[in-house]
């Protein structure tokens, strides 16, 4: 008792003493549900992020896969990952994803010298389209989206996307980042601060 108040360790729980689970199957009932196929409910893998996106999760920074973002299943499987869902983003392997950000209806993946545009089909399938072959984002943090655009930070400025182009926001201020050591650069960050 502790302030007028006494506390006892329940050791027995009503209602646990049944022959059957709250499901109502009975203990010893066979087992009736197909499994899934092998590899198709694999945990999610390895990631230094992760966005939900059209009823799908999408894995990125995947140390062994620096340019390869998974998906998991649509809607009823939102983080399980079969192996063979996968979509390499762009042709230079020697380059690996450093970020994502989204705005609206679409998703733009970052290597820092290039971005690329992700949607889907009409199947839920992802549609990964480049969007500039020069300019990428420094990390996942430096980028963010809102009002329906994506602003994000390049070693060589800050951009903004509106869906259709990437496009520099003011030449005084990629003077600045151009100044900033490299070893600072990659930990800005950015925020969507409506006021």
């Amino acid at each position: 008792s502790v302030d007028g108040i006494t506390y006892y360790l329940l050791r027995y729980l009503p209602g646990t003493d049944g022959e059957s689970f709250l499901d109502s199957t009975a203990p010893d009932a066979p087992f009736t549900d197909t499994p899934p196929e092998e590899g198709a409910n694999s945990a999610p893998p390895l990631s230094k992020w992760a966005f939900y996106f059209r009823g799908r999760t999408y894995y990125g920074g995947n140390p062994e896969n620096p340019n390869t973002v998974f998906y998991s299943g649509i809607d009823g499987a939102k983080e399980a990952v079969n192996p063979k869902e996968f979509v390499i983003v762009g042709n230079n392997i020697a380059e690996p994803l450093t970020g994502f950000a989204s705005a609206g209806d679409f998703v733009l993946l970052f290597k820092e010298r290039s971005t690329y545009m992700l949607t889907q089909d009409k199947s839920g399938l992802p549609i990964v389209t480049p969007v500039s072959t020069s300019v990428g984002a420094i990390s996942d943090k430096a980028a963010v989206g809102f009002g329906g655009r994506v602003f994000f930070v390049s070693s060589s400025g800050l951009y903004a996307f509106d869906g259709s182009k990437v496009v520099p926001v003011s030449s005084d201020i990629a003077d600045i980042v151009k100044r900033l050591p490299p070893a600072y650069l990659k930990n800005c960050f950015g925020w969507a601060d409506p006021i």
